[in-house]
């Protein structure tokens, strides 16, 4: 199954079509469904961990109609926030714990605090149209939208750290190689670019239709791509 992708037929789903996202340890996925939810199972079970939307977690400034989430989501990838510093540099004030970040046809980008079910942050109009698809590597979360934008965003705050456009065209899909430092963005064409100087790599040909879905090899010398 790739990340983020449409899946049908899953646990709490209905049959209906939605998001469906695995962790990185791959021993528990995320699913939207029709009924507005966001349901967390164990990989191995299929006991349900968390379901967010409703109660505590729609009462944290998402827009929720009769206890389920309204948003329109577009986008799913799980992440991780970091550890909240104190005072002193010998301990640690709390604990991060695994974030599942979402991007909706706002534009808008949020997190939710999985343990919790509850909303971590958002990350208001970082495109100017939907999210298209969504990355988490070496701490740092990557959007890509319709308005061919990439923004780069603090897992902790979701604070927008850097915004930089890649092209003229939607983007349909994004990869970051395992060590950062490289952003291949996809519309019908592929783009290659350096996250440090946001500078174009390379330009590749092939597809003639908008790419759904892109991968890195684990070494970061190769990647794949379908459309």
């Amino acid at each position: 199954m790739l990340p983020g992708r449409v899946a049908s037929g899953l646990p709490g789903g209905g049959g209906n079509k939605g998001l469906c996202n695995f962790n990185s340890a791959n021993e528990a996925f995320a699913l939207t469904a029709g009924d507005g939810r966001i349901r967390c199972y164990d990989t191995g079970s299929g006991e349900l961990r968390q379901q967010i939307g409703g109660g505590e977690s729609s009462s944290a400034g998402a827009s929720s109609s009769g206890g389920h989430l309204t948003a329109n989501y577009c986008a799913m990838i799980w992440g991780a926030a970091p550890a909240k510093a104190s005072k002193s540099k010998k301990k640690v004030k709390g604990p991060g714990g695994e974030i599942l970040v979402l991007g909706g046809a706002n534009g808008d980008v949020t997190a939710w605090d999985v343990a919790l079910g509850e909303l971590k942050w958002r990350a208001s109009s970082c495109h100017d149209g939907a999210v298209s698809s969504l990355a988490f590597v070496n701490g740092t979360i990557y959007s890509a939208g319709s308005d061919a934008q990439i923004c780069e965003i603090a897992p902790g705050t979701g604070e927008v750290q850097e915004k930089w456009k890649v092209g003229k065209h939607a983007l349909s899909s994004i990869a970051v190689s395992p060590d950062g430092s490289k952003l291949l963005a996809g519309s019908a064409a592929l783009t290659l670019w350096d996250t440090s100087s946001h500078e174009r790599v390379t330009k590749l040909t092939g597809h003639t239709v908008p790419a759904q879905a892109m991968a890195f090899s684990p070494d970061g010398k190769q990647a794949v791509s379908c459309a």
